[in-house]
């Protein structure tokens, strides 16, 4: 299945945020709590509160950055 290229900044911003929320996540709620019994459920609300975020941020920040990097990129 091909995307058109008009979604593509929504579906990079999607597949990043998504890895970048699951790893932090996972990070920070095992530096908070170890791995102990509720583990898994409370990562699992710290994804889910923390990727619409990431999400937003990603599809706003993720212009601005090639942008900024081109400018100041050489071949």
């Amino acid at each position: 299945m091909k995307i058109p290229k008009k979604y593509s900044g929504f579906v990079l911003g999607g597949i990043v945020s998504t890895f970048m929320s699951v790893f932090m996540s996972l990070f920070v709620t095992f530096i908070n709590l170890g791995y102990s019994a509720d583990f898994w459920n409370s990562w699992g609300q710290a994804f889910i509160r923390s990727w619409p975020l990431a999400f937003l941020l990603a599809i706003i920040i993720t212009p601005q950055a090639k942008k900024f990097v081109e400018r100041h990129t050489v071949r």
